[in-house]
């Protein structure tokens, strides 16, 4: 994964040179990132959570196109 100031997440295979996913939200800056996988409960996609300048947590799970863009991430918490 790789965030940056162009207002995107992107979620990388190392065998890959183009992102295999991509999350973007306009005139945010993502500034943290981290994931996880629930293994336990037979989980095939990482739940990652990313953070940004709007100050809120996103819970971003698996891509819902084809394309490999995913739409919206769930907003859990807003920092004021």
């Amino acid at each position: 994964m790789s965030i940056g100031w162009d207002s995107a997440l992107y979620f990388w295979k190392l065998d890959r040179p183009e992102p295999i996913w991509t999350y973007k939200r306009k005139n945010v800056e993502f500034t943290c990132v981290t994931s996880f996988f629930k293994e336990s409960q037979g989980e095939t996609e990482p739940f990652v959570y990313v953070t940004g300048t709007d100050k809120s947590i996103r819970e971003i799970k698996g891509h819902k196109k084809g394309d490999g863009l995913i739409e919206e991430g769930i907003v859990r918490t807003v920092f004021e």
